[in-house]
């Protein structure tokens, strides 16, 4: 049927649809464009507007609107042309003109294109000869590649740190300004910029005296952040975004299409190196099951590529099992993900230990490590380089899980490996030099002891996080690492108890995440912001948060939040004495999402809303 349509089609058209197959499912009117030989716009829009009259293609203005037509089912708009029979003839034409030219304004301003149906893209994929086809996806990868990286709001950075300067992935030969691009983006300075950072950078802060009390300390921490807040909401630089994160638009329309040509012209390494990029967006994004699809594609490139002996590979193979473990450890698989995260550590060339003997050195060598990182910070010597930064980036995620993964266990000498692997996050977080990564280690290095019931210690981090957070330039990526920072010291304080505080910290939080405009930190902030104010029976901002919470589980398309809303409403019917969503709108909320793959790939809420329901 496909085919016959097709071949009804003028050759223009038809010409069109094929192009649009080369890319594959989805598309942007810009690829299109690109790569239509010998097309101005106006002819493109029109033979566009005819096709998505013919329920060829489905058009959408954006990311955003596409993902919720996916996930509906439904298209963008609807024209229904059967009713154009009921006419009279005479005005069928005048109208057919009329419509085709409302259709060609709807046109103009969809950004993203999608056959309507998967076997026309692969009849019109069939009709290219091969080597067409290998020209055209060279035509599509050299376009594709130039936008293959983080949205604007998120710096334009890799998804995995400092990924790209790990081999040579790219078509396009860089020109000056495109490496003075891409290194700024992973945080190099030019010369002007580190005398001006410097320059900022004030001496050691009164406000964490020895002299002073917790309390004194805990109301200067307060105080910084509303500060914080305060400089956002006035200041007439440019410190946060106008818009939302993109990250999954980008990867929905460019790198997942780069990825798959790639794989097409044959080129091994560089498709491993897309598809590791995939599943470390999904991971940000918090889709388990997608970032467990695309490392089976990785895995079997990886297989392909085991002959090849380089350091790039061995980087690539080292990522392929950090980020599994990553993804078995938020499935609850804690036994594979301890082993993956073991073999991620052996190919970035740091093992870590397996018996008492070995573990007792490592923790002495890692004593002295400690100091000497320290007084490399305190002399002011050149970060390491770029290559080397991305081995540490990788090795200081492998340590973060594990230290959590031993913490669960209550063996002895398991808290000992824990403690081990908290220690050389740290050390390998200072040697770095990168202030994101040692801000999150010393955070990590406080929970740690906090678990482990050492008061001093823990104490002691996180006033060493909060120093550093003083020193930094507040705009870019410094406002973030201070939400970050909000946003975890209200966790580590609802871990222990002090829910007056988390409330504190996480009502902060909320307002700088609100303002980024990061859903996916935001989410979890309102989570810990709830869960609080319902321990602490203060009903009227509990429901308030929960306001919140739904509003960015619509505005979102948020899955995760929408179904821990439905988990708080359910708490409240059975230990607060009053309903808020009615038993009815709860279940049949679980009813219809127990297949979600979000959920059920995401240890614990599905757990928490059953046993909510069977009680």
């Amino acid at each position: 049927i496909s085919l016959i349509q097709l071949d009804s089609m003028i050759l223009s058209h038809q010409m069109l649809v094929r192009c649009a197959a080369i890319i594959g499912l989805t598309f942007t009117t810009e690829l299109l464009f690109e790569i239509l030989p010998c097309w101005d716009r106006k002819m493109m829009i029109n033979a566009l507007a005819t096709l998505m009259k013919s329920n060829i293609f489905d058009g959408f203005r954006n990311g955003k609107e596409f993902r919720m037509a996916l996930k509906h089912n439904a298209t963008s708009f609807e024209v229904h042309y059967r009713s154009l029979s009921l006419k009279p003839n005479e005005s069928l034409a005048h109208r057919k003109e009329e419509e085709l030219r409302e259709l060609e304004g709807e046109v103009i301003e969809c950004s993203i294109i999608r056959f309507c149906s998967p076997v026309m893209q692969k009849t019109a994929y069939e009709l290219w000869l091969k080597n067409e086809k290998k020209a055209m996806h060279l035509k599509c990868a050299l376009f594709l590649e130039v936008n293959a990286h983080r949205c604007s709001h998120c710096r334009s950075g890799d998804f995995i740190p400092y990924h790209h300067f790990t081999g040579d992935i790219r078509l396009n030969t860089l020109d000056l300004d495109m490496i003075k691009k891409m290194a700024k983006v992973q945080g190099f300075q030019t010369e002007e910029e580190i005398i001006f950072s410097k320059a900022e950078i004030p001496k050691r802060s009164e406000l964490f005296s020895e002299n002073l009390s917790p309390e004194e300390i805990k109301e200067n921490i307060l105080n910084f952040f509303d500060a914080v807040i305060t400089k956002m909401k006035t200041s007439e630089e440019n410190i946060f975004p106008l818009e939302s994160c993109q990250c999954e638009e980008i990867l929905e329309i460019v790198i997942l299409p780069l990825a798959q040509n790639f794989l097409v012209l044959e080129e091994n390494s560089k498709a491993l190196y897309y598809f590791l990029e995939i599943v470390s967006a999904y991971l940000i994004l918090g889709d388990n099951y997608m970032a467990y699809r695309y490392l089976n594609e990785g895995e079997k490139l990886l297989k392909t590529l085991e002959k090849e002996k380089s350091w790039s590979l061995r980087f690539e193979s080292a990522t392929f099992y950090s980020l599994k473990g990553q993804v078995c450890f938020n499935m609850g698989q804690m036994t594979l993900a301890k082993k993956m995260l073991r073999k991620a550590l052996k190919r970035l060339n740091r093992i870590f230990p397996n018996n008492i003997i070995s573990l007792v050195f490592h923790i002495h060598v890692e004593k002295n490590r400690r100091f000497h990182y320290i007084n490399q910070q305190a002399q002011g010597n050149s970060p390491p380089g770029k290559k080397r930064l991305a081995q540490l980036c990788q090795q200081t995620a492998c340590f973060s899980l594990l230290w959590q993964i031993y913490s669960l266990d209550h063996f002895f000498h398991y808290k000992s490996f824990g403690l081990l692997a908290a220690m050389m996050q740290v050390n390998t977080a200072l040697e770095t030099q990168d202030n994101f990564q040692i801000i999150k280690s010393y955070l990590d290095y406080s929970l740690y002891h906090h678990l482990a019931g050492c008061q001093v210690v823990w104490f002691k981090y996180e006033v060493m996080a909060m120093e550093h957070i003083f020193n930094l330039p507040l705009k870019g990526e410094g406002i973030e690492i201070v939400a970050h920072v909000a946003g975890t010291l209200g966790h580590i304080k609802f871990i222990m108890g002090h829910l007056d505080l988390v409330i504190e910290l996480g009502s902060r939080a909320h307002k700088m995440w609100a303002l980024l405009r990061n859903p996916n930190q935001h989410y979890v902030v309102l989570c810990n912001l709830s869960k609080a104010f319902f321990l602490k029976n203060r009903y009227k901002k509990l429901i308030q948060v929960l306001e919140w919470l739904w509003e960015l589980s619509i505005a979102e398309e948020h899955i995760y939040s929408k179904a821990f809303f439905y988990f708080v409403c359910l708490d409240i019917m059975l230990y607060s004495g009053f309903v808020y969503r009615t038993f009815e709108e709860c279940l049949e909320f679980i009813q219809q999402n127990e297949d979600n793959r979000i959920l059920k790939f995401q240890s614990g809420i599905l757990l928490g809303l059953y046993s909510c329901l069977a009680i």
